[in-house]
């Protein structure tokens, strides 16, 4: 997971750990465009691989723990990408 702060971004690895660099969100997103990674809100970028439970509903719970939930402006987005990239998976 991606997670932004202001000019910085926050990537959240499994083991738990952080590591702050010094990229905007928008820039991220630009470099993992053609990677499995969806933006879910305004302020994170999700590894659609690492989403342990999504039922369809604004809410994925990830492989760390964490519980991310979508804004309703990019949610319809959103669901339409991971339900794209898991159905092309099997």
């Amino acid at each position: 997971m991606v997670e932004s702060d202001v000019n910085y971004s926050n990537i959240w690895l499994l083991n738990g750990k952080k590591v702050i660099i010094a990229k905007t969100l928008k820039q991220i997103s630009e470099i993992v465009k053609d990677a499995p990674f969806v933006r879910v809100n305004r302020k994170t970028v999700l590894n659609i691989n690492h989403i342990e439970k999504y039922t369809g509903s604004d809410e994925a719970q990830l492989s760390n723990g964490l519980k991310i939930s979508f804004s309703r402006r990019r949610a319809s987005l959103a669901h339409i990408q991971i339900n794209q990239y898991l159905s092309s998976q099997f």
